[in-house]
């Protein structure tokens, strides 16, 4: 039986492939999550440590843990002087190694349509907050084939490219909606074209 999982085991390529896209879109996430300085922060799914080092340097944690179940990944980020600042762990999402209430800002970035149980890794994410704290996530629009480009090429040489793990989760029909969040997503979509257009 095939394998359906997306694996990202090689962090040194996938650092230099999608760095440049995580800080472009990390930084219009925190600008739109506007976190209070000191807070105590978890990253879901940290990959090779690019918005890890990013809310370093933006948002002043008190303390940042950050969780990867990729051994590649986490070694890569633990590799780097950020590592220094961060108390990075191999770690499932849907079982996460910390205490009820331990933190004030659970974040993931780009991450949540990777986890096989999403409802399950969500509620794990809300257990380790404190009461008050935030989890807060954004993904790629997989549904909307914000991909296509690479999919075209991929086709074009005769590669038939899966579908993107968690796809049908990542559209904006796929979310809840009110009024606020309405704004918020089309804030958050017109930054990030900005960004993109001036970069």
């Amino acid at each position: 039986m095939a394998d359906n999982k997306t694996h990202f085991d090689d962090a040194a390529t996938y650092d230099r492939f999608m760095g440049r896209w995580s800080r472009g879109v990390g930084s219009v996430f925190l600008d739109w999550l506007a976190p209070p300085a000191g807070a105590r922060w978890l990253e879901v799914g940290c990959g090779s440590g690019t918005f890890t080092g990013h809310v370093l340097d933006a948002c002043a944690p008190a303390s940042m843990s950050a969780v990867d179940p990729s051994k590649s990944q986490i070694d890569y980020a633990s590799g780097q002087p950020i590592s220094q600042r961060v108390d990075f762990r191999i770690a499932d999402a849907q079982a996460l190694p910390f205490p009820d209430a331990t933190f004030d800002v659970v974040a993931s970035a780009l991450v949540l349509n990777f986890i096989p149980d999403r409802p399950r890794g969500l509620s794990e994410m809300r257990r380790v907050t404190r009461p008050g704290g935030v989890v807060a996530g954004y993904v790629w629009d997989f549904a909307a084939n914000v991909a296509q480009p690479g999919r075209s090429a991929m086709l074009g040489i005769g590669v038939d490219p899966r579908a993107q793990s968690g796809a049908e989760d990542t559209s904006l029909a796929a979310i809840p909606t009110s009024r606020r969040l309405r704004h918020c997503r089309k804030r958050i979509a017109e930054d990030w074209s900005n960004w993109c257009a001036q970069n």
